[in-house]
């Protein structure tokens, strides 16, 4: 399910394009870091299709390159590292003339995702109750 609604996002869409689906960028940042190698993957092509899909690709340079440098499949430790790089370009982007998260999305207007639906949203994914079997 999580893979899904991560590639679902680099979909693109006749309503929000660009900037306007930043938002999603909060949820597929957290959703490459998941246990599953097919959730990072999507996550990690969903983002890049948003950030290529930019109107000033000058604006998100440093992260595209962040982005190049991610591996899915990488050690736990090299994820982690590079990760840590996307998240501080991320973090770094000036925000201030981009559309407001909607209000639904959960997501801060620092474009981040509250620590709290973060934790939330991480324990219902390790919720063992609705597991369903991929053949992963």
């Amino acid at each position: 399910q999580k893979a899904v609604m991560a590639w679902r996002a680099g979909h693109v869409d006749s309503v929000q394009r660009g900037r306007q689906r930043a938002w999603m960028l909060a949820y597929l940042i957290e959703a490459m870091e998941d246990i599953y190698p097919s959730t990072r993957r999507f996550a990690a092509l969903s983002y890049r299709a948003i950030v290529y899909d930019w109107p000033r690709p000058d604006e998100v340079a440093e992260l595209r390159e962040a982005l190049l440098r991610f591996d899915f499949m990488g050690t736990e430790q090299d994820r982690a590292s590079q990760m840590s790089a996307l998240r501080a370009s991320w973090q770094a982007l000036d925000k201030s003339d981009w559309p407001a998260p909607p209000p639904q999305s959960g997501v801060g207007p620092d474009f981040v995702l509250p620590a709290a639906l973060r934790e939330e949203l991480v324990e219902l994914g390790r919720r063992q109750d609705k597991q369903i079997s991929i053949g992963e």
